[in-house]
Protein backbone atom coordinates (compact mmCIF):
# COMPACT_ATOMS: atom_id res chain seq x y z
CA UNK A 1 0.00 0.00 0.00
CA UNK A 2 1.19 3.52 -0.77
CA UNK A 3 2.35 5.12 2.48
CA UNK A 4 0.78 8.48 1.69
CA UNK A 5 -2.38 10.34 2.56
CA UNK A 6 -4.02 12.44 -0.13
CA UNK A 7 -6.18 15.39 0.78
CA UNK A 8 -6.06 17.40 -2.42
CA UNK A 9 -5.20 16.97 -6.07
CA UNK A 10 -1.81 18.64 -5.73
CA UNK A 11 -0.40 18.24 -2.24
CA UNK A 12 -0.32 15.91 0.67
CA UNK A 13 -1.42 17.61 3.90
CA UNK A 14 0.08 15.89 6.89
CA UNK A 15 -1.36 15.66 10.37
CA UNK A 16 1.14 18.30 11.39
CA UNK A 17 -0.29 20.88 9.01
CA UNK A 18 2.65 20.98 6.59
CA UNK A 19 2.73 19.99 2.96
CA UNK A 20 5.02 17.63 1.11
CA UNK A 21 5.29 16.16 -2.32
CA UNK A 22 3.71 12.69 -2.36
CA UNK A 23 6.10 9.75 -2.54
CA UNK A 24 3.68 8.09 -4.92
CA UNK A 25 0.14 8.98 -5.75
CA UNK A 26 -3.15 7.22 -6.49
CA UNK A 27 -5.46 10.06 -7.42
CA UNK A 28 -8.76 10.32 -5.55
CA UNK A 29 -10.01 12.40 -8.47
CA UNK A 30 -10.33 9.50 -10.86
CA UNK A 31 -12.58 10.25 -13.81
CA UNK A 32 -14.13 6.84 -13.26
CA UNK A 33 -15.23 7.28 -9.64
CA UNK A 34 -17.00 9.84 -7.50
CA UNK A 35 -19.67 10.90 -9.97
CA UNK A 36 -23.41 10.37 -9.63
CA UNK A 37 -24.61 7.14 -11.21
CA UNK A 38 -27.06 6.80 -14.08
CA UNK A 39 -30.06 5.62 -12.02
CA UNK A 40 -32.80 7.89 -10.74
CA UNK A 41 -33.50 7.31 -7.04
CA UNK A 42 -36.75 6.48 -5.28
CA UNK A 43 -37.65 5.30 -1.77
CA UNK A 44 -40.27 3.36 0.18
CA UNK A 45 -41.22 3.30 3.85
CA UNK A 46 -40.80 -0.05 5.61
CA UNK A 47 -40.78 -0.68 9.34
CA UNK A 48 -40.52 2.99 10.24
CA UNK A 49 -37.59 3.77 7.98
CA UNK A 50 -36.77 4.56 4.37
CA UNK A 51 -35.35 2.14 1.85
CA UNK A 52 -33.72 3.97 -1.07
CA UNK A 53 -33.23 2.23 -4.39
CA UNK A 54 -32.74 2.79 -8.13
CA UNK A 55 -36.10 3.73 -9.64
CA UNK A 56 -35.70 1.12 -12.38
CA UNK A 57 -34.89 -1.63 -9.87
CA UNK A 58 -37.54 -4.07 -11.12
CA UNK A 59 -36.02 -4.01 -14.61
CA UNK A 60 -32.57 -5.06 -13.48
CA UNK A 61 -30.92 -7.92 -11.63
CA UNK A 62 -31.15 -7.88 -7.80
CA UNK A 63 -29.12 -5.08 -6.28
CA UNK A 64 -26.48 -5.27 -3.55
CA UNK A 65 -27.63 -3.64 -0.32
CA UNK A 66 -25.86 -1.00 1.77
CA UNK A 67 -26.92 -0.53 5.39
CA UNK A 68 -26.46 3.06 6.57
CA UNK A 69 -26.05 4.03 10.25
CA UNK A 70 -26.17 7.76 11.10
CA UNK A 71 -24.46 9.73 13.82
CA UNK A 72 -26.13 9.98 17.21
CA UNK A 73 -27.54 13.49 16.83
CA UNK A 74 -28.05 13.32 13.05
CA UNK A 75 -30.63 10.57 12.74
CA UNK A 76 -32.74 12.03 9.92
CA UNK A 77 -31.84 10.61 6.54
CA UNK A 78 -31.84 14.14 5.07
CA UNK A 79 -28.58 14.70 6.93
CA UNK A 80 -26.90 12.22 4.59
CA UNK A 81 -28.98 12.76 1.47
CA UNK A 82 -26.01 13.32 -0.85
CA UNK A 83 -24.29 10.07 0.15
CA UNK A 84 -27.52 8.05 0.15
CA UNK A 85 -28.64 9.29 -3.27
CA UNK A 86 -25.12 8.76 -4.59
CA UNK A 87 -25.11 5.09 -3.51
CA UNK A 88 -28.56 4.37 -4.92
CA UNK A 89 -27.78 6.18 -8.18
CA UNK A 90 -25.12 3.56 -8.84
CA UNK A 91 -27.66 0.76 -8.77
CA UNK A 92 -27.55 -0.25 -5.11
CA UNK A 93 -30.23 -0.33 -2.42
CA UNK A 94 -29.74 1.64 0.82
CA UNK A 95 -31.49 0.70 4.08
CA UNK A 96 -31.30 3.51 6.61
CA UNK A 97 -31.28 3.09 10.41
CA UNK A 98 -33.66 5.77 11.73
CA UNK A 99 -32.98 5.80 15.47
CA UNK A 100 -30.30 6.05 18.14
CA UNK A 101 -30.16 2.38 19.10
CA UNK A 102 -26.67 0.94 18.88
CA UNK A 103 -26.20 -2.68 19.89
CA UNK A 104 -29.23 -4.23 18.21
CA UNK A 105 -29.10 -2.58 14.81
CA UNK A 106 -27.90 -5.77 13.12
CA UNK A 107 -31.01 -7.69 14.19
CA UNK A 108 -33.13 -4.68 13.34
CA UNK A 109 -31.78 -4.65 9.77
CA UNK A 110 -32.31 -8.39 9.33
CA UNK A 111 -35.86 -8.22 10.66
CA UNK A 112 -36.64 -5.26 8.43
CA UNK A 113 -35.50 -7.12 5.32
CA UNK A 114 -37.54 -10.15 6.41
CA UNK A 115 -40.69 -8.07 7.01
CA UNK A 116 -40.28 -6.11 3.81
CA UNK A 117 -39.94 -9.35 1.85
CA UNK A 118 -43.54 -10.17 2.74
CA UNK A 119 -44.78 -6.87 1.34
CA UNK A 120 -44.95 -5.57 -2.18
CA UNK A 121 -42.05 -3.30 -2.99
CA UNK A 122 -38.33 -3.25 -3.24
CA UNK A 123 -37.34 -6.16 -1.02
CA UNK A 124 -37.62 -8.95 -3.66
CA UNK A 125 -34.95 -7.13 -5.63
CA UNK A 126 -32.37 -7.02 -2.83
CA UNK A 127 -29.34 -9.30 -3.08
CA UNK A 128 -28.14 -9.92 0.49
CA UNK A 129 -25.20 -11.98 -0.75
CA UNK A 130 -23.54 -8.60 -1.46
CA UNK A 131 -23.66 -6.25 1.52
CA UNK A 132 -21.96 -3.13 2.79
CA UNK A 133 -22.25 -1.12 6.01
CA UNK A 134 -21.64 2.64 6.01
CA UNK A 135 -21.74 4.65 9.23
CA UNK A 136 -20.76 8.05 10.57
CA UNK A 137 -19.54 8.96 14.07
CA UNK A 138 -21.38 6.70 16.53
CA UNK A 139 -22.78 4.95 13.46
CA UNK A 140 -19.25 4.53 12.12
CA UNK A 141 -18.27 2.75 15.32
CA UNK A 142 -21.30 0.48 14.95
CA UNK A 143 -20.38 -0.65 11.43
CA UNK A 144 -18.08 -3.39 12.72
CA UNK A 145 -20.72 -4.99 14.95
CA UNK A 146 -23.42 -4.74 12.29
CA UNK A 147 -21.28 -6.24 9.51
CA UNK A 148 -20.12 -9.05 11.78
CA UNK A 149 -23.66 -9.98 12.81
CA UNK A 150 -25.15 -9.63 9.33
CA UNK A 151 -22.46 -11.97 8.00
CA UNK A 152 -23.63 -14.69 10.38
CA UNK A 153 -26.94 -14.97 8.48
CA UNK A 154 -26.85 -17.72 5.89
CA UNK A 155 -25.65 -16.40 2.56
CA UNK A 156 -25.36 -12.77 3.65
CA UNK A 157 -22.19 -11.23 2.24
CA UNK A 158 -21.02 -14.45 0.61
CA UNK A 159 -20.38 -12.63 -2.68
CA UNK A 160 -18.92 -9.45 -1.23
CA UNK A 161 -18.91 -7.39 1.96
CA UNK A 162 -17.42 -4.08 3.08
CA UNK A 163 -17.26 -1.57 5.94
CA UNK A 164 -16.92 2.17 5.35
CA UNK A 165 -16.51 3.91 8.72
CA UNK A 166 -16.63 7.71 8.66
CA UNK A 167 -14.84 9.35 11.61
CA UNK A 168 -15.95 6.45 13.82
CA UNK A 169 -16.54 6.50 17.56
CA UNK A 170 -16.18 3.39 19.77
CA UNK A 171 -16.91 -0.01 18.12
CA UNK A 172 -19.99 -0.64 20.25
CA UNK A 173 -20.86 -4.25 20.97
CA UNK A 174 -17.41 -5.49 19.97
CA UNK A 175 -14.60 -6.84 22.11
CA UNK A 176 -11.02 -6.65 20.95
CA UNK A 177 -11.24 -10.36 20.12
CA UNK A 178 -14.36 -9.73 18.03
CA UNK A 179 -12.52 -7.11 15.99
CA UNK A 180 -9.55 -9.44 15.57
CA UNK A 181 -11.84 -12.07 14.06
CA UNK A 182 -14.00 -10.16 11.61
CA UNK A 183 -14.71 -12.10 8.39
CA UNK A 184 -11.45 -12.22 6.44
CA UNK A 185 -13.12 -11.38 3.13
CA UNK A 186 -14.33 -7.96 4.36
CA UNK A 187 -12.96 -4.85 2.65
CA UNK A 188 -12.60 -2.02 5.19
CA UNK A 189 -12.01 1.72 4.90
CA UNK A 190 -11.70 3.91 8.00
CA UNK A 191 -11.73 7.66 7.40
CA UNK A 192 -10.64 10.19 10.02
CA UNK A 193 -11.41 13.91 9.75
CA UNK A 194 -9.46 16.73 11.38
CA UNK A 195 -8.78 16.84 15.13
CA UNK A 196 -11.53 18.98 16.53
CA UNK A 197 -14.01 16.59 18.08
CA UNK A 198 -13.34 12.86 18.24
CA UNK A 199 -10.13 11.49 19.78
CA UNK A 200 -8.21 9.62 17.03
CA UNK A 201 -7.05 6.98 19.54
CA UNK A 202 -10.48 5.42 19.12
CA UNK A 203 -10.28 4.90 15.37
CA UNK A 204 -6.60 3.96 15.52
CA UNK A 205 -7.05 1.29 18.21
CA UNK A 206 -10.00 -0.11 16.28
CA UNK A 207 -8.03 -0.19 13.03
CA UNK A 208 -4.95 -1.81 14.55
CA UNK A 209 -7.18 -4.51 16.07
CA UNK A 210 -8.29 -5.78 12.64
CA UNK A 211 -5.88 -8.73 12.68
CA UNK A 212 -7.95 -10.97 10.42
CA UNK A 213 -8.08 -8.41 7.60
CA UNK A 214 -5.07 -8.44 5.27
CA UNK A 215 -3.35 -5.12 4.60
CA UNK A 216 -4.47 -5.16 0.97
CA UNK A 217 -8.12 -5.31 2.11
CA UNK A 218 -8.11 -2.33 4.49
CA UNK A 219 -7.10 1.32 4.45
CA UNK A 220 -6.87 4.13 7.04
CA UNK A 221 -7.41 7.55 5.48
CA UNK A 222 -6.93 10.96 7.11
CA UNK A 223 -8.37 14.22 5.77
CA UNK A 224 -7.08 17.02 7.96
CA UNK A 225 -8.84 19.87 6.17
CA UNK A 226 -12.42 18.75 6.92
CA UNK A 227 -14.15 18.29 10.26
CA UNK A 228 -16.38 15.69 11.92
CA UNK A 229 -19.55 16.94 10.21
CA UNK A 230 -18.07 16.55 6.72
CA UNK A 231 -20.32 13.64 5.55
CA UNK A 232 -23.57 15.42 6.43
CA UNK A 233 -26.07 17.23 4.24
CA UNK A 234 -26.02 20.32 2.02
CA UNK A 235 -22.78 19.37 0.29
CA UNK A 236 -22.42 18.73 -3.40
CA UNK A 237 -20.97 15.56 -4.86
CA UNK A 238 -17.80 17.53 -5.63
CA UNK A 239 -17.55 18.83 -2.06
CA UNK A 240 -17.89 15.26 -0.74
CA UNK A 241 -15.20 13.85 -3.03
CA UNK A 242 -13.03 12.60 -0.14
CA UNK A 243 -15.85 10.26 0.85
CA UNK A 244 -17.63 9.58 -2.44
CA UNK A 245 -14.65 8.70 -4.63
CA UNK A 246 -13.26 5.91 -2.40
CA UNK A 247 -16.80 4.78 -1.49
CA UNK A 248 -17.76 4.52 -5.15
CA UNK A 249 -14.60 2.55 -5.86
CA UNK A 250 -15.06 0.32 -2.81
CA UNK A 251 -18.59 -0.60 -3.88
CA UNK A 252 -17.49 -1.24 -7.45
CA UNK A 253 -14.60 -3.44 -6.32
CA UNK A 254 -16.58 -5.32 -3.65
CA UNK A 255 -19.85 -5.79 -5.50
CA UNK A 256 -18.79 -5.91 -9.15
CA UNK A 257 -15.23 -7.22 -8.93
CA UNK A 258 -13.84 -4.14 -10.70
CA UNK A 259 -10.08 -4.46 -10.19
CA UNK A 260 -9.48 -0.95 -11.54
CA UNK A 261 -11.40 0.32 -8.51
CA UNK A 262 -9.30 -1.45 -5.88
CA UNK A 263 -6.46 1.08 -5.70
CA UNK A 264 -8.83 4.05 -5.58
CA UNK A 265 -10.61 2.46 -2.63
CA UNK A 266 -7.83 0.78 -0.68
CA UNK A 267 -4.50 2.35 -1.68
CA UNK A 268 -4.91 6.05 -0.90
CA UNK A 269 -4.23 5.96 2.84
CA UNK A 270 -1.97 3.81 4.99
CA UNK A 271 -1.68 0.34 6.49
CA UNK A 272 0.28 1.87 9.37
CA UNK A 273 -1.11 5.35 10.12
CA UNK A 274 1.03 5.86 13.24
CA UNK A 275 4.25 4.60 11.67
CA UNK A 276 3.60 6.75 8.62
CA UNK A 277 2.87 9.82 10.78
CA UNK A 278 -0.46 10.65 9.21
CA UNK A 279 -2.16 11.10 12.59
CA UNK A 280 -1.27 13.69 15.20
CA UNK A 281 -2.50 12.65 18.66
CA UNK A 282 -2.99 15.50 21.11
CA UNK A 283 -3.87 15.34 24.80
CA UNK A 284 -7.30 13.94 25.59
CA UNK A 285 -8.38 17.33 26.90
CA UNK A 286 -8.06 18.65 23.34
CA UNK A 287 -11.09 16.68 22.15
CA UNK A 288 -14.79 17.09 22.74
CA UNK A 289 -15.31 13.32 22.55
CA UNK A 290 -12.42 11.88 24.51
CA UNK A 291 -11.09 8.37 24.51
CA UNK A 292 -11.67 7.90 28.23
CA UNK A 293 -15.09 6.31 28.68
CA UNK A 294 -15.85 2.82 29.96
CA UNK A 295 -14.82 1.62 26.49
CA UNK A 296 -11.51 3.37 26.95
CA UNK A 297 -10.07 0.47 28.90
CA UNK A 298 -10.13 -1.52 25.67
CA UNK A 299 -10.08 1.01 22.87
CA UNK A 300 -7.75 3.80 23.99
CA UNK A 301 -4.53 1.86 23.93
CA UNK A 302 -2.74 3.86 21.25
CA UNK A 303 -0.08 6.10 22.82
CA UNK A 304 -1.81 5.91 26.20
Amino acid sequence: MKKVILVSLVVVVTAFGGTTKPISKVSTSSKSFGKMGKHKVSFEFHGGTKIFFPKDISKNKPTPVVFFIPGYSMVKSDNYKTIINFIASHGYTVIYAPDKKILNKADWFVNLVSRAAKEKGVSPYIDTSRIGVVGHSVGGGSTFYVLDKLSKNEGWGDNGKFIFALDPYFPYGMSEKDLQNLPQDTNIVVQKYGHRRSDPRIALTTYYSLDSIADNKKDYQVYSDVDHSYPTANKSVTELKYTLEPLDALMSYTFEGNMDARDVALEIGSDDPIGDNIELIKSRESYKYKCNSVYGNRFCKILN
